[in-house]
């Protein structure tokens, strides 16, 4: 009983407290006692009475919480503090979320639009978030459990071989897109990658250009080659078994498509179906507890998703 309660305190004070320290932060009279200013994080409501807090560190890693208790202290500010904490991302607060005054003055301008491209559009999230409950229990359900009984048959090194195998086999989309972009000495990394892992690697099999020559493979694509051109992600789209997308990524996946050697190499649909349904279980079988620590990290595991998503591609795209 006294377990169940504390439980019950705990929770109380985790859904009324980002709240409460979320009106300081938005401009509410930081000279009260107990107030804490936020300086350099965006605050967002997150449709629930509570609110996300996100701020990037010194690395440029951007990270959201819904409790202020994780935010560091290098972005908070008491009252007898004259001097701002360390600038580190830009800040932000939606409209009707400050008050009139200098707060609000502080905020307009040219940081909302550096703001907005922090930010990938999601007005079919309604949408979206059907299709991620959907492919949540399609991983839970199916994908998971053929993944783990497929591992527990199959050793790790065989798995890592069809992994290689069926990476070098893309071959094409990757060089392609490195001539797309200019990037002449990928596009020459990926020719002597593909030579040396199909001779001596055995089909690809095996990785002895990484492993001995440190030729690391080039992870381009067709989304990242229309990015490269200045073409923006333009709306998030979290598509039935494929997974997160946008428009500007979704157009990329057909390019690549056409530079796909198993679209050319087999006719019939359902035996292309049947080769990506089992290189996908074979790659989810050796990353088993990725997406759940996800989940389990994240307040709400969509936009964890989804930030995620657009975070890491658009590091691909200016890297």
């Amino acid at each position: 009983m006294r377990r169940l309660l504390a439980i019950m305190i705990c929770l109380s004070v985790c859904v009324l407290f980002p709240g409460m320290t979320a009106i300081a932060g938005s401009g509410a009279d930081p000279g009260r006692a107990g107030t804490v200013r936020l300086r350099d994080v965006e605050v967002r409501p997150d449709g629930y009475g509570g609110y996300f807090y996100q701020y990037r560190d010194k690395a440029g890693h951007t990270h959201t919480t819904n409790c202020v208790d994780f935010i560091p202290d290098a972005f908070k500010e008491a009252r007898k503090a004259d001097r701002p904490a360390p600038t580190v991302a830009e800040a932000s607060v939606p409209a009707g979320e400050a008050d009139a005054g200098e707060d609000a003055e502080e905020m307009e301008g040219p940081e909302e639009e550096e703001d907005d491209a922090d930010r990938i559009a999601d007005p079919l999230e309604p949408l979206n978030r059907v299709f991620f409950q959907f492919n949540d229990r399609l991983y839970f359900w199916c994908i998971k459990p053929l993944a783990t009984g497929y591992g527990k048959v199959v050793p790790e090194p065989v798995r890592i071989g069809v992994r290689n195998f069926f990476s070098n086999l893309c071959m094409p989309i990757r060089a392609v897109n490195c001539l797309l972009q200019g990037k002449i000495r990928g596009f020459g990394i990926e020719i002597s990658r593909f030579v040396m892992n199909s001779t001596v690697g055995v089909a690809g099999l095996w990785d002895p250009a990484k492993k001995i020559f440190r030729l690391e493979p080039q992870n381009e694509d067709f989304g990242q080659t229309l990015g490269s051109l200045g073409m923006g992600p333009g709306i998030y789209i979290n598509w039935p078994i494929l997974g997160p997308s946008s428009i500007r990524d979704s157009v990329g996946s057909v390019g690549d498509e056409f530079l796909n050697p198993v679209n050319y190499g087999i006719d019939r649909l359902k035996y292309r179906a049947a080769i990506y349904g089992y290189d996908k279980t074979n790659r989810v079988s050796l990353t088993l507890g990725t997406y759940e620590a996800l989940k389990k990290a994240a307040f709400d595991p969509y936009v964890a998703l989804r930030e995620a998503y657009f975070e890491n591609r658009r590091y691909l795209i200016e890297r």
